[in-house]
C-alpha cells in the first residue's frame, strides 16, 4: 500500500487567459517558473508530463460540444494524472482509491493540450521531509537487506557526506555495470535485484533505477523511484521539441539535506541518437499541425489563436463571458492555418538552416570562454561534468561537493545560460568580476571514490 503522505497535493487556483489553474503541491513564491505548451499525440499511459517538477497547471476550458474534458487526478510523490471526465468536469478531480487506477490503458484523443509550469526542483523541494514521507521511501524488502547493507558500507562509507555518498554509489554502478536491453535470465530463485547487483551485472535503465533506490535506501538516504523520459528532438520547421516513446527513461531522486529531491541517474550514458533528416521533420511538422489546428481545433484553439492575432495588431479583447468564441474568431484563425500550412508547404529556393528561436550563437564569446575554463579546471580536480548531466545539476553537484566555496559555478552558470538563451550578453563588468573567482575553482578536496 501507499504511505498516504506521499499522496500529490493538488488545488484549484482560478483562472487565467489560458484555463484553468491547478497547483501542485505548496506554492513557494520567488521561484522561476519555465513554462510549457504541451501537445498529447496517442499517450498510452495519462500522466501529466512536464520538464523538471511541475508547479503548477493550466487547462484549457473544453468548447460547449465536446465530449469529454480535461482533468487532472493526485496520484503519488509529485507525479500527477490524466483523466477525460464528462462535459464541464472539474478540471481537479477526486483522488482514487486504487494507487494504479488511473494507469489503466487509456489512449489520449488527438489533439489533447495543456500548460505546465515547472521550477528549480532543488529550491523547490528543500522543506524537511515528514516522518512518514521518510519512513515510506526508506523501505527495504528485509530478504534484500544484509546483502545492500554489506555493500553500501564498503562503497559509500558513513563518514563520508550524503552527496558524497550518493555520487560513490551511483559511480559504482557505472563502473561495475553494463547497459543492454538483451537481459540474462536471471538465476531460479533469486531476487532479480540481487541477480542485477552480485551476480549478472547487466540490464537496462529500469535495473539501474531499482538498483540505485535500493542502494541509497540500505544506506538511510531516502529514494524514490522515477519514469519520464530523457530528452527530446528540436524541430527546425515545427519550432517544437518532439518527445517520442523511445526516449522513456528511468532514473532516482534522493531526499538530501539543504537540496530536497535530488535527480540521480546511474544508467551509464549511452550515445545521443541520430537527429532526423529535414524529411522527417516536415513529415513529423504536417502531422503535428494537423493534430493541434484541425483535429484539435477546439475552442481553446480559436481562443489561443484570436489572442495572439489580437495581441499582433495591438488589440486585447477580454475572454468572452459566455464561453463562447466569436465567430470572426473561428473565421480567422482557419484562414491563418491555411496560410501557414500552405507557407511551409509551398518549395523555398534556397533552403536555409533555421535555429530556435530565442537562442543565439555565443561559441568564442567571453562568457563561453570562461564557462569552458571552469569546466576543464574542475575536471582537473577529478569531478567533471557527465555527458547527460545539465549545467544546473553539475553546479549543485560541485557545490555539494565542496569544490565551489564561494557559488562561482552556480552564478556563472546563470549567467551563461541568460547569455545563451536570449538575445543580450551579459555585462563585460559581470564576466571580468568571474575571472578571478573561476581560477580558485577547485581548490578543495575532491569527493572520495570507492
Amino acid at each position: 500500500a501507499r504511505a498516504e503522505a506521499l499522496r500529490t497535493r493538488l488545488r484549484a487556483h482560478g483562472w487565467s487567459d489560458a484555463g484553468r489553474v491547478v497547483v501542485v503541491g505548496d506554492a513557494a513564491p520567488g521561484l522561476a517558473l519555465e513554462r510549457q505548451e504541451i501537445d498529447v499525440v496517442g499517450l498510452t499511459v495519462p500522466v501529466a508530463f512536464a520538464l523538471d517538477r511541475p508547479f503548477a497547471f493550466e487547462v484549457p476550458e473544453a468548447p460547449p460540444s465536446a465530449a469529454t474534458s480535461l482533468q487532472l487526478l493526485p496520484r503519488w510523490s509529485n507525479e500527477v494524472a490524466l483523466r477525460l471526465g464528462p462535459p464541464g468536469a472539474p478540471a481537479l478531480g477526486e483522488a482514487s482509491g486504487e494507487p494504479d487506477e488511473p494507469r489503466a490503458e487509456l489512449r489520449a484523443p488527438p489533439g489533447l493540450h495543456y500548460v505546465a509550469f515547472s521550477t528549480d526542483a532543488a529550491r523547490a523541494g528543500a522543506a524537511p521531509l515528514a516522518d512518514e514521507a521518510r519512513a515510506a521511501t526508506l523501505q527495504v524488502p528485509p530478504a534484500l537487506a544484509p546483502r545492500l547493507a554489506a555493500l553500501v558500507a564498503r562503497v559509500a562509507p558513513r563518514a563520508m557526506a550524503p552527496a558524497a555518498q550518493v555520487e560513490a554509489l551511483a559511480s559504482w554502478l557505472r563502473a561495475t555495470h553494463t547497459y543492454t536491453l538483451n537481459l540474462p535470465r536471471p538465476a531460479p530463485g533469486l531476487d532479480p535485484a540481487l541477480s542485477f547487483l552480485f551476480e549478472t551485472p547487466s540490464g537496462h535503465c529500469e535495473y539501474f533505477a531499482t538498483a540505485m533506490a535500493l542502494l541509497l535506501r540500505a544506506r538511510g538516504i531516502p529514494a524514490r523511484y522515477v519514469n519520464g523520459y530523457l530528452g527530446g528532438e528540436w524541430n527546425d520547421v515545427g519550432h517544437y521539441v518532439a518527445v517520442r516513446d523511445g526516449r522513456a527513461h528511468s532514473w532516482v531522486e534522493a531526499f538530501l539535506p539543504d537540496l530536497g529531491w535530488t535527480r540521480v541517474d546511474a544508467t551509464p550514458p549511452l550515445a545521443a541518437p541520430a537527429r532526423s533528416g529535414r524529411a522527417r521533420q516536415i513529415f513529423d511538422s504536417l502531422d503535428f499541425g494537423w493534430s493541434r489546428w484541425v483535429v484539435g481545433y477546439d475552442l481553446a484553439r480559436q481562443l489561443e489563436l484570436g489572442k495572439s492575432l489580437a495581441r499582433r495588431v495591438g488589440l486585447h479583447a477580454p475572454r468572452p463571458p459566455s464561453g463562447r468564441a466569436p465567430a470572426i474568431l473561428i473565421v480567422l484563425g482557419t484562414v491563418v492555418a491555411m496560410v501557414v500550412a500552405a507557407a511551409r508547404l509551398w518549395p523555398s529556393r534556397a533552403p536555409r538552416r533555421v535555429r530556435p528561436r530565442g537562442v543565439v550563437p555565443i561559441a568564442g564569446a567571453p562568457i563561453a570562454r570562461l564557462y569552458a575554463r571552469a569546466l576543464a579546471r574542475l575536471a582537473r580536480a577529478g569531478l567533471p561534468r557527465r555527458p547527460a548531466e545539465t549545467p544546473r545539476e553539475y553546479a549543485r553537484r560541485v557545490g555539494a561537493a565542496g569544490l565551489d566555496t564561494e557559488a562561482t559555478l552556480a552564478q556563472l552558470t546563470e549567467i551563461y545560460g541568460a547569455a545563451r538563451f536570449s538575445a543580450r550578453g551579459p555585462a563585460a563588468d559581470a564576466v571580468a568580476g568571474l575571472a578571478s573567482r573561476v581560477a580558485r575553482l577547485g581548490g578543495a578536496s575532491v569527493v572520495p571514490r570507492p
